[in-house]
């Protein structure tokens, strides 16, 4: 699966507003047609984050080497293989393959750990880390999964963080 997580309020209320329709949108579509939209979905969706300034958690050192080692040790218990993922400053991309559970389920139970971790890092004023929902794709061939790996590696670049992803 290649999952995105986005940090609460890190996309404002308008651009929801568009995505959640755009979602609506996506649920009643044709075949033909979802394929697109999950496309306009996904490329608006990152285009707030991008421009996204207020919300930049992952930016500390303390909550990104967290959020790291939280990946790292669930692949150790083989939770999940992460074959890439990239942390930015209000966001987390991974391309994973689950070991057991759902997706679902693994997702909620990283998402509360980590949520729960940062707390003692950083003060977030009461309110949540991640936004409830997040994004996933699950790949279908070899071909889609070097695009994927290409897409999280170019993230920081594209978002003008760094020159080259090897940075």
């Amino acid at each position: 699966y290649f999952v995105t997580l986005r940090l609460a309020g890190a996309i404002p209320r308008s651009g929801a507003d568009r995505i959640r329709r755009l979602t609506e949108e996506l649920r009643e579509a044709k075949d033909k047609d979802s394929l697109a939209l999950q496309r306009k979905i996904f490329s608006e969706m990152e285009e707030w984050l991008h421009k996204c300034s207020s919300v930049q958690h992952l930016v500390h050192s303390t909550v990104a080497t967290m959020v790291m080692e939280a990946i790292e040790h669930r692949e150790r218990d083989e939770v999940w293989r992460v074959s890439e993922y990239v942390v930015m400053p209000n966001h987390l991309h991974m391309f994973v393959t689950l070991s057991r559970e759902s997706l679902s389920d693994t997702l909620r139970a990283f998402k509360k750990w980590t949520g729960h971790k940062v707390s003692g890092l950083i003060d977030l004023g009461g309110k949540r880390f991640w936004q409830r929902e997040w994004l996933d794709h699950w790949s279908r061939s070899p071909e889609e999964d070097e695009k994927i790996r290409g897409y999280i590696r170019q993230n920081p670049v594209k978002a003008g963080l760094v020159e080259e992803w090897r940075e």
